[in-house]
């Protein structure tokens, strides 16, 4: 993941990545051309899928990369006050 270098180990450590990445290869195994759902008759139906898992899956994978998201704004938003207070910048 491109994430990983940009947040701290201890933070990284603490999301279930593996989680996330099962999640996307069971998808992408049943789905390449991420097709099924989308359109009609283009293999949606076809699927055995336990909706409410599904759901409850899905809403853990969101809030795993929403946090991580946050993480990487917030972290990218220090850094660009720290260039400022390097340059000189800083309205203190």
């Amino acid at each position: 993941m491109d994430a990983k270098p940009k947040i701290e180990q201890r933070i990284w450590n603490s999301y279930d990545i593996g989680f996330v990445e099962k999640c996307i290869a069971e998808r992408d195994e049943r789905d390449k051309k991420g097709f099924a759902f989308r359109y009609p008759r283009q293999g949606g139906e076809r699927h055995d899928y336990d909706f409410r898992f599904f759901r409850s899956a899905m809403e853990r994978v969101y809030q795993i990369l929403e946090n991580m998201t946050t993480v990487l704004v917030e972290t990218h938003a220090e850094n660009a006050e720290w260039e400022a207070i390097l340059r000189g910048e800083a309205g203190f």
